[in-house]
C-alpha cells in the first residue's frame, strides 16, 4: 500500500490525509452524541471506536510514505 501512496504527488497526500481527518472528526462527533443518549448503543460505540484507529492508522502510513519512511507502529 505505502508503494501506492508514494505514486501520488504531495497536494494528493496532502489531501487523503485531510479527508481522513475529516472523516475523523465526523466519528468523534458521531460518537460523542451517542454517548451522550440516555441508552447508547455498545456496539455502535465499539463500531465508531474502531473506525477511527483504522482511519488514524491509515493517516500514519500516508504521512510515513510522506516522510519516505515506515510507520514505526504499522497498523494492524
Amino acid at each position: 500500500m505505502a508503494k501506492h501512496i508514494k505514486d501520488h504527488g504531495a497536494a494528493a497526500r496532502a489531501r487523503m490525509i485531510m479527508d481522513l481527518e475529516a472523516q475523523h472528526e465526523a466519528f468523534e462527533r458521531t460518537l460523542a452524541d451517542e454517548l451522550t443518549r440516555p441508552s447508547p448503543d455498545a456496539m455502535l460505540i465499539r463500531r465508531l471506536k474502531r473506525a477511527k484507529l483504522a482511519l488514524r492508522d491509515r493517516a500514519v502510513v500516508i504521512a510515513a510514505a510522506t516522510e519516505g519512511h515506515q510507520p514505526a507502529h504499522p497498523p494492524r
